[in-house]
């Protein structure tokens, strides 16, 4: 007998999103497995991302201050969702039809405690390092070990009781958007459980990633930080 579907609570943090947000929503909307939940977490938004997410059908967590990052605000929304599984997914993204199908399914194949997919191989912008950005973390992750080490935000699912018991996203560590994803998913194998990448499970970029954001992330958001977590002994056996 098949194990019963569990529940699961979308969660998307989001900073003045109107450009992309309206086309994340639609995707998760049309899902063939509809989510029990949807909760946006807007980052001291301006603009109208907040009334384009309650129109989707979500609700709205709000800051009312100073942007405090997506950490902050999925450990926020993670707190207020009462799924059993928590599907993380960026405000820039755009997942598949059965994106959300294919994590749980695997999830329960092989009694892991979370799951991640990959961009697809056609991002939405042409630019010369959009492509190499995007294309690059598709070759990755098409090609990682399924039992994998380490785990991804951008398309992320996770049983939301490890997720609270490993304290979410380490917001002190990272301030910015950076390998938070990482050194959560080395903590959550630390503790014992399995994660799983799906590559099967497929989201569109939609960032247009500049010459200089790619470099500035490469190097202060992601090298360094890295390194800091390998000199600390925190990197596990994580392969991405």
């Amino acid at each position: 007998m098949a194990a019963p579907r569990p529940t699961v609570a979308v969660i998307i943090p989001a900073y003045n999103a109107v450009a992309t947000l309206p086309g994340c929503l639609d995707a998760i909307n049309a899902m063939g497995w509809k989510a029990d939940e949807l909760i946006l977490f807007s980052d001291g938004s301006t603009d109208a991302t907040d009334d384009i997410a309650r129109a989707a059908g979500a609700t709205v967590i709000r800051n009312d201050g100073k942007p405090r990052g997506p950490g902050h605000g999925r450990n926020e929304a993670a707190k207020a969702a009462t799924s059993d599984l928590l599907l993380f997914v960026d405000a820039d993204v755009v997942i598949s039809r059965d994106a959300m199908e294919q994590l749980v399914t695997e999830l329960q194949a092989h009694g892991a405690k979370a799951a991640f997919g990959s961009y697809d191989d056609s991002p939405w912008s042409q630019r010369v390092t959009s492509l190499y950005a995007n294309l690059r973390h598709h070759f990755v992750h098409q090609h990682g070990k399924r039992e994998a080490k380490t785990f991804w935000s951008g398309l992320g699912l996770i049983d939301r009781q490890v997720f609270l018991d490993a304290g979410g996203f380490d917001v002190v560590m990272f301030k910015h958007p950076s390998i938070e994803d990482i050194e959560l998913g080395a903590r959550v194998v630390a503790a014992g459980h399995r994660i799983r990448l799906v590559p099967e499970a497929l989201c569109k970029h939609w960032k247009d990633w500049s010459l200089w954001r790619v470099w500035h992330t490469d190097v202060v958001r992601r090298a360094l930080p890295w390194s800091r977590l390998i000199v600390d002994g925190k990197t596990g056996e994580a392969d991405l």
